[in-house]
């Protein structure tokens, strides 16, 4: 008897993945939503810190006073946004990592399963593509000699879940340097060192076995995990502080700020020379530039509340200031503000 070879259309529709992979295809579809929910909860949070960074002013630090986000319509204190914010973002990015962890190990056991039940890779493929379009799963599922498979999608994760919040932080922290708050700054600190900690937990995980142990794995293996990381690190710890009493200030010419080094110096000097050595002073705090550790704040009044406008605005005008004058504002409250190198240049 002469069998007629099926056409490709009817090979298609007799092949029915298995069971089991149909209902771990959608696990991983339904874990897909979960973690994508949680990026998009901690890339707005993230989008909030950068609208509070960009949004306050020196003015606005000096003062402590409650900032309006006009990008997100919500006014909040700044000790609040630069305290405690970066707290909550680093929580609801712990929890996503946690569920984009979960959701690796069943794109794991679906890879490991699927070459083991379906032996023809034109069947395989046909179940790949029943997997949702995401990069995350995109990047982990499809094999990487495949059509559907791009280094875009790795570097996206990467991206997403690594540079966007550690980048975010240390914005963000940069920009509340200003407050010259202790309290603030070992927030910021303890918040970088914990998502740091967090992202190699997870890229550790991502890339290892079920077998996989930090403490096992090889010498090459946690150099290339940590090596990044602690640089991150060290930067922030060293760099990213508030001013203390022998800071250089910045009125000192470039030539001088730079090359000031010590004659025939020893080892320890050189060490103690290349640690006090401050570039967030040297490159960010020129004319016009963000980023400066110091407030500056000048040729304007300083004061905590306008009562009446009109009279205040006579009060610059004045030689004399009598009750009237003083009546118009409330005066600024400065107690226990730390404001080492402020510029407060008054009015002439």
């Amino acid at each position: 008897m002469l069998v007629l070879p099926r056409s490709r259309e009817k090979i298609m529709e007799a092949f029915e993945p298995p069971k089991y992979i149909t209902s771990l295809i959608a696990a991983i579809n339904d874990g897909a939503k979960s973690a994508q929910l949680g990026a998009l909860a901690f890339t707005a949070i993230g989008l909030f810190l950068l609208a509070t960074a960009f949004s306050a002013t020196d003015e606005d630090l000096l003062l402590n006073r409650t900032l309006t986000i006009s990008q997100l319509g919500a006014a909040v204190p700044v000790v609040f946004a630069f305290g405690l914010a970066p707290t909550v973002f680093v929580a609801v990015h712990f929890y996503t990592l946690i569920r984009y962890d979960m959701l690796a190990g069943n794109i794991r056991q679906f890879v490991t399963d699927l070459s083991a039940m379906v032996p023809i890779e034109a069947d395989r493929n046909r179940c790949r593509q029943l997997l949702a379009n995401v990069e995350f799963v995109n990047s982990l599922a499809m094999p990487k000699w495949s059509r559907t498979s791009s280094w875009m999608f790795d570097w996206t994760v990467r991206a997403l879940l690594a540079v966007f919040p550690v980048g975010v932080l240390l914005f963000v922290q940069l920009q509340s340097l200003r407050l010259q708050n202790e309290w603030v700054t070992w927030t910021h600190h303890i918040c970088i060192f914990a998502d740091l900690v967090l992202l190699v937990w997870f890229f550790a995980r991502l890339r290892g076995d079920d077998r996989w142990h930090f403490w096992r794995a090889p010498i090459r293996r946690k150099v290339a995990l940590c090596w990044l990381p602690a640089t991150v690190l060290a930067v922030d710890l060293l760099w990213l502080e508030v001013p203390g009493p022998a800071s250089r200030t910045v009125g000192q010419p470039l030539e001088g700020y730079l090359f000031q080094y010590p004659e025939a110096p020893s080892f320890m000097e050189r060490i103690r020379w290349a640690v006090s050595f401050q570039p967030i002073d040297l490159l960010l705090c020129t004319p016009g530039a963000w980023g400066c550790r110091f407030l500056t704040v000048t040729h304007r009044p300083i004061v905590g509340k306008v009562w009446d406008a009109a009279t205040f605005v006579t009060l610059r005008a004045d030689k004399d200031i009598d009750a009237k004058h003083c009546a118009s504002f409330e005066a600024a409250s400065l107690r226990q503000r730390r404001l080492r190198f402020a510029n407060l240049t008054c009015i002439s």
